[in-house]
């Protein structure tokens, strides 16, 4: 059993964020509906007026444009930079009321790859809770999380691993990419 194998737990995370004692997160992508709150110090904070702040959002903003400063004349970028305080005002009504909806996920195909491309407005509030929830979290998570920021990336990942590799008959890597495009998302 892999629970109770010592070996082998210290390499899976010591953080789950729905067993987190003051993070709270649900969301239903039948009801496109999600509520996120973090408890601290006995007050309950709703961590969506954080990421609806103005702060965030600009910082997300700043982002996405830097991000998609190369994209096509005719993408949705253009139009969120050019609107930029009427979309984050009806950004901020949507979050706070708990109504914001996602857009479909966009495939692309290449000669050889995938791309999956959000919508900019949908890619704006995922990095906002990102930030967000990166704040709070970050304390509690791993620093076998790897692909997080300031934790080494790829190259201390492959350190890691070999710095174990005499302890261990085998090694497997996981990866999650894809995974949302892989969700169906019809309505049973």
């Amino acid at each position: 059993m892999v629970g109770n194998n010592p070996e082998i737990r210290q390499f899976i995370p010591q953080f789950s964020p729905f067993a987190h004692p003051y993070l709270h997160i649900s969301f239903s992508l039948e009801r496109s509906h999600y509520n996120i709150s973090y408890i601290g110090d006995g007050n309950r904070m709703k961590l969506i007026d954080r990421i609806a702040s103005d702060e965030v959002l600009d910082q997300a903003f700043a982002w996405m444009c830097e991000k998609r400063a190369h994209h096509h004349f005719n993408s949705d970028v253009w139009q969120v930079r050019r609107w930029w305080q009427e979309k984050k005002l009806r950004i901020q009504q949507l979050l706070r009321a708990g109504t914001y909806q996602f857009r479909e996920l966009r495939l692309f195909w290449g000669e050889d790859e995938r791309v999956e491309y959000w919508s900019s407005l949908d890619a704006l509030v995922l990095k906002a809770m990102a930030i967000v929830l990166t704040e709070h979290l970050q304390p509690h998570l791993s620093p076998r999380c790897f692909h997080l920021a300031g934790t080494g990336g790829m190259k201390a990942a492959v350190r890691e691993v070999a710095r174990n590799l005499p302890l261990h008959d085998f090694v497997f890597r996981t990866d999650v990419k894809g995974y949302y495009a892989s969700i169906n998302h019809q309505r049973q």
